[in-house]
This record gives C-alpha cells, sequence and structure tokens, in this order.
C-alpha cells in the first residue's frame, strides 16, 4: 500500500480514536452523540484497512472483536431502553432528570443519555469495523 496512507493511518488513528469517545461522552450534554462517534472510530478502521491491507490491519487491530464490540453495545442499547420500562418507569427517560445531581466520573456527569450514547457508539463502531473487515477479505478476488 501508498507509504502516504499508511503514514497517514498511523498519523491520524489515535486521535480518531479520542474524538470518537469525546463524541460519545459529550453527546449527552452537547453536540455529538454515540452514532457520530460510532462512525468516526469506523472510519479510522477504515483508514487502517485502506493503509495496511486487509492481513497487516488484522495484526495492528483486534478486528476479530468487532462483533462483540457491537453485540455488546446492542446489549447496552436495549439494557438502557427496556430496564426502566420493566421496573415501571418510562422507557429512554434520562436518569437522573436534566438539572439533578448526577455521580461523577471526574468532570463527566454519568447518565443515562451517556449510557446509552455509548451502546450506540460500540454497536455502530463494532457493525462498521465488522463490514469492512469481512467485505475485505475478498478485495476483488472471484472464488
Amino acid at each position: 500500500m501508498s507509504l502516504l496512507v499508511q503514514g497517514m493511518a498511523r498519523l491520524l488513528f489515535l486521535p480518531s480514536i479520542v474524538v470518537a469517545i469525546a463524541f460519545c461522552v459529550k453527546g449527552s450534554t452537547g453536540e455529538g452523540d454515540g452514532f457520530s462517534g460510532g462512525l468516526v472510530a469506523g472510519l479510522a478502521v477504515a483508514l487502517v484497512l485502506l493503509g495496511f491491507g486487509p492481513h497487516e490491519a488484522r495484526r495492528i487491530l483486534p478486528l476479530r472483536y468487532a462483533a462483540a464490540v457491537a453485540g455488546v453495545g446492542f446489549l447496552i442499547v436495549v439494557g438502557t431502553a427496556v430496564l426502566p420500562a420493566i421496573l415501571g418507569a418510562p422507557p429512554l427517560q434520562n436518569r437522573p432528570p436534566t438539572g439533578a445531581q448526577a455521580v461523577r466520573l471526574g468532570a463527566i456527569g454519568v447518565n443515562t443519555a451517556l449510557i446509552f450514547n455509548t451502546g450506540i457508539g460500540a454497536l455502530v463502531a463494532g457493525g462498521v469495523s465488522l463490514v469492512l473487515a469481512r467485505a475485505s477479505n475478498g478485495s476483488g478476488r472471484r472464488r
């Protein structure tokens, strides 16, 4: 593959993942959300796949866990939506309510919107990575 694309993939992969995480975390209180974060992470994986090819990318990235990441994200999303309904509360209601004191993790207030956005981000990032990894297996070859 091109040395320029490889260099860009090395340079941009980790900052892209940091931006994706920031989108997921910031989405519950401002701009960004889990879907955007998942897409940014998926695009970072696509850049590594383009730069290094599928075999080298599998050595660099843990793509074998993409389905598990998507599955965990799906379980988080469904759990965030269904658990309140089972307990008698409206589904997808923000807990604690807006304006109430939330549990703090450093400077980040943990609420159901943050958990939901994190689940969506994991679902999208894992799904995009899985599709890209599977599509890169047969890149142009007929069987």
